[in-house]
């Protein structure tokens, strides 16, 4: 690909940009769910090789890591990736942003990334602390390797969004890179633009940059690790600074979870959870059969406390299994019957307890209703859904982008519309109590083992009860 078209696809796909003496795009057009950008990386052949990941094996990001000392920090995955930031120009329209941080991201993700398709992580202040792309100093670059719809993860962001969900904006980007002696305007794929949970994401929902910002992982069930918050590090992850009183409320809010008698955590689980968020966040999470997540593994959402209200929050992360997608807790058929009652794999200790308290079992019946009649129907989903299509075959006719997955277990064509048409049947014979809905639980373990399903997870149909 010429520099020439290269040119042409960013004015195509923004040309407020691409116009001399025009001011940058603000973020809120940049993250548009369906803007179309074009981003070129240009990488030294040193650098290249720099980034490309060491693995200790599997699922060893879980655990301590010890580094020989002077040894550059990594971000460590669950999957046992090393991913380390290179030096990286970017070339976006028209401008050159010189020394942006680039490195690889994900698990599965990267894992069956086709080629170069592997999903990359920008951080533009990583070594210059005053670069700005749109206003933003940092997004992420997924690949969709496991979707063979390709708009799960721009789909679910939205859904959650339109829900009153604290949560990500998206855009989509083509991707190409150039390396020293070795690629040259190599065309990765095409991308799905993921805004970053960082300081100005909290600036813009909750109205404070501060706080503690958590991103746990391998959290099931939210564990009390006891009174030491260093001995919550590793696995709650935090992404900002500490104080005594924030990281003192995370311990005290994780020990009400465990410890609290019914009478006790009924009283005061509202001083320490936005309890209104959290229904809506699982029910968003529910309607999407969003499993991959805090409904079963303990990691994909962050967890922020608020430095003023000292309340928990919930906020989602890595959509790409959403739509029934993660088969290790039932098939995809499974998950448009979800049980509404139970839409979480046991022990979710939290979830429970608070669905477990008749006031907020109705409340999140509520929401429930509400964000499926009102997020859920075909008036509201199939013009988002047409849209992005759109901007899929405009990046096909524009560039011949290969962004269909490896084949998987899963079906070679998904239906994102079929699968909301099928949930919300499923959600309104719930809500009128003339059908049972299944309830997850493990069917893989982590060595891909298969367990009998016990006989109380099917869906099963019952005379709507007399009003």
């Amino acid at each position: 690909m010429t520099r020439l078209l290269l040119a042409l696809l960013s004015l195509i796909a923004l040309p407020a940009l691409a116009e001399e003496g025009k001011a940058p795009v603000p973020a809120d057009v940049f993250l548009s769910p369906t803007a179309l950008h074009v981003l070129h990386f240009k990488l030294t052949h040193p650098a290249w090789d720099k980034m490309q990941p060491t693995r200790a094996g599997l699922f060893s990001g879980l655990f301590p890591a010890t580094r020989p000392a002077g040894e550059e920090a990594t971000h460590d995955s669950p999957f046992g990736y090393h991913y380390a930031y290179v030096h990286a120009d970017l070339e976006f329209a028209d401008r050159t942003y010189a020394n942006v941080g680039l490195r690889y991201k994900g698990n599965s993700s990267y894992l069956v990334g086709q080629n170069l398709k592997k999903p990359f992580k920008l951080d533009l202040n990583h070594f210059d602390k005053d670069l700005l792309l749109a206003g933003l100093t940092e997004f992420s670059l997924n690949n969709n390797a496991l979707d063979p719809s390709f708009m799960r993860e721009a789909m679910s962001y939205q859904f959650f969004r339109d829900a009153g969900v604290p949560a990500p904006r998206t855009a989509w980007s083509l991707v190409y890179l150039t390396v020293d002696a070795l690629h040259d305007h190599k065309l990765a794929g095409l991308y799905t633009i993921v805004e970053e949970v960082n300081k100005p994401f909290l600036k813009s929902h909750f109205g404070t940059a501060k706080g503690l910002l958590l991103k746990p992982e391998n959290a099931f069930n939210l564990p009390y690790l006891g009174e030491d918050f260093a001995r919550y590090e590793k696995m709650y992850r935090p992404k900002s600074e500490s104080n005594p009183q924030t990281s003192r409320r995370l311990i005290d809010f994780i020990k009400l979870i465990h410890q609290a008698d019914d009478a006790t955590f009924d009283k005061s689980i509202e001083q320490y959870l936005d309890v209104d968020g959290f229904l809506r966040f699982v029910a968003a999470n529910s309607l999407l059969g969003n499993m991959d997540s805090f409904l079963s593994t303990g990691h994909n959402f962050y967890l922020y406390i608020h430095p003023k209200t000292l309340k928990a929050h919930f906020i989602p992360w890595d959509l790409n299994l959403s739509f029934g997608g993660f088969d290790w807790v039932g098939t995809i058929s499974d998950q448009t019957d979800l049980s509404l009652q139970q839409p979480y794999v046991k022990p979710n200790r939290l979830t429970e307890r608070v669905l477990s308290i008749d006031r907020y079992a109705k409340a999140y019946r509520a929401e429930v209703a509400r964000i499926a009649r009102s997020c859920m129907t075909p008036e509201h989903v199939r013009p988002q859904i047409a849209a992005m299509q759109q901007v899929i075959a405009k990046a096909e006719q524009l560039a011949n982008v290969p962004h269909k997955p490896l084949p998987t277990s899963r079906p070679a064509e998904f239906d994102l519309a079929t699968f909301l048409a099928a949930r919300v049947r499923s959600v309104e014979a719930q809500l009128a109590g003339s059908q049972e809905g299944y309830a997850p639980y493990w069917q893989k373990g982590f060595i891909g083992g298969r367990v009998a399903r016990p006989a109380a997870t099917r869906p099963a149909t019952r005379p709507a009860e007399k009003k």
